[in-house]
């Protein structure tokens, strides 16, 4: 192209040829489509899925989230009731055998005290069951011990570290033995035996706290008295000869 006579020329640059590489991505990820339409997959992370041109990993909604969390609630629960019927049952089998020890240790202990107080001294401190209040006895939890708590006896509630026959702290208390004459076999001498209704009811003392610092001190000793409408139930028939 010539303008006003001057050697003034254009030229069309030719086009120049561009090449589009496409590299192929290696390990994570790989191109399938080619550069076109690149359209990749890749596998890091856990659950991605592919889109074009992008990879998007996948995540929990809140629905399943809180569909997850309330079920391992009440498995959890679950677990945690049987547990605790396991424990309680393992309890209860425990109390029953020292039910079953306490009759042998109960009539160690009258007879301890026919021994000091005779048959007949024996009988005017338990009262007949078709009245007046039940002889009391205590024992702990493993029914290896039984102790006389009634006032009536004069060796009752004995010092925990008296040599002799130690007593059982407030704490340790666990059975409650409250023992009376049998209705319709009261003591007569002409008889030659005293027969006991002896009425067991547990738990009887829960301690509340530390144990006392005071060994010999029983009354220190907080403990909650259990509700006879909370307590298990035995009944147990004795009997005495001089």
């Amino acid at each position: 192209m010539r303008l006003g006579g001057a050697g003034l020329s254009a030229r069309r640059s030719a086009p120049v040829a561009v090449q589009a590489r496409h590299h192929r991505v290696r390990g994570a990820c790989a191109n399938d489509r080619g550069p076109a339409a690149p359209r990749f997959r890749c596998w890091l992370g856990f659950g991605t899925r592919t889109t074009t041109g992008r990879t998007v990993a996948d995540a929990f909604s809140l629905v399943e989230v809180v569909a997850a969390i309330g079920i391992l609630a009440v498995t959890l629960v679950a677990v945690l009731g049987l547990m605790m019927a396991t424990v309680r049952s393992g309890g209860e089998v425990a109390d029953a055998d020292a039910v079953a020890r306490l009759a042998e240790n109960i009539q160690g202990e009258l007879d301890r005290l026919q021994a000091s107080l005779g048959l007949a001294g024996l009988a005017g401190l338990v009262s007949p069951g078709s009245g007046g209040r039940a002889f009391c006895l205590v024992a702990t939890r493993n029914g290896a011990r039984v102790r006389c708590s009634d006032p009536a006896d004069p060796a009752a509630d004995r010092a925990l570290d008296d040599p002799t026959l130690p007593g059982i702290a407030n704490r340790d208390r666990y059975f409650l033995i409250e023992v009376s004459q049998s209705p319709g076999f009261e003591f007569a001498h002409s008889s030659g035996f005293l027969a006991f209704s002896v009425r067991i009811t547990w738990p009887y003392h829960l301690p509340v706290g530390p144990p006392a610092p005071d060994a010999a001190g029983r009354a220190v000793d907080a403990v909650r008295e259990v509700p006879w409408n909370e307590r298990d139930l035995a009944i147990v028939n004795l009997a005495l000869r001089p």
